[in-house]
């Protein structure tokens, strides 16, 4: 080997210096850019009817975890009319179903018809207390 060890440090040395700018520009951090807020959706009207196999003590429906029906000793059908944010696609909603003690394995049929009046069916089946998020595309 030939040369100075200290003439080659001073080489490498230099040759970081040289790329020092460049390696802060690729390793600093970087401002995110702003998410795009979701579009705005209009309140739209859609019409729900319930239907159980045995009459639950409470129901409650959610929707974007907002609560927009509940009733306590439902009959065992129930028409409602419901306004709520409705995007074309479509939408899901929660519901809240309490059974009564003892009861056996229950249902609940959902028949949802949306503002562009396309009827769509969904059902539910517990033996307890149940929490479940129905989608209706």
């Amino acid at each position: 080997m030939r040369g100075s060890p200290v003439f080659r440090a001073l080489l490498a040395l230099l040759a970081l210096l040289a790329l020092a700018p460049l390696l802060a520009r690729v390793t600093a951090p970087r401002s995110q850019a702003a998410l795009a807020a979701p579009p705005e959706v209009a309140v739209r009207k859609v019409q729900l009817v319930l239907a159980f196999t045995t009459a639950p003590k409470r129901v409650t429906i959610l929707h974007l975890g907002r609560e927009v029906w509940a009733k306590a000793d439902p009959s065992t059908e129930e028409e409602l009319s419901l306004d709520v944010p409705w995007p074309a696609q479509g939408g899901e909603l929660t519901f809240r179903v309490d059974w009564p003690e003892g009861a056996p394995l229950a249902a609940m049929r959902a028949r949802l018809t949306d503002p562009q009046s396309v009827e769509l069916e969904r059902s539910l089946w517990s033996a307890g207390p149940t929490t479940d998020v129905l989608n209706f595309p």
